[in-house]
């Protein structure tokens, strides 16, 4: 997984009001203590629901871009 791919998130987040199945993109990637990815949800007018930092076992690749220094 890499920035700015899109995923689905496999769990509920009932804390953060968001549901297995919900689509994000991933904003960062952090390293300590276990290696994670900061995915943002985004609603349709494109306005951050939350930032969740979540493992690569409660994600699934939606799509993924490959972007090529120019």
């Amino acid at each position: 997984m890499k920035l700015f791919d899109v995923v689905i998130i496999k769990a509920d987040h009932p804390e953060h009001v968001i549901t297995a199945g919900t689509t994000g993109v991933i904003v960062e990637i952090l390293d300590l203590p276990n290696k994670a990815y900061l995915v943002e949800v985004t609603n349709e007018q494109g306005e951050t629901i939350v930032e969740l930092p979540l493992e690569v076992d409660e994600l699934i690749i939606n799509f993924t871009h490959d972007y090529q220094d120019q």
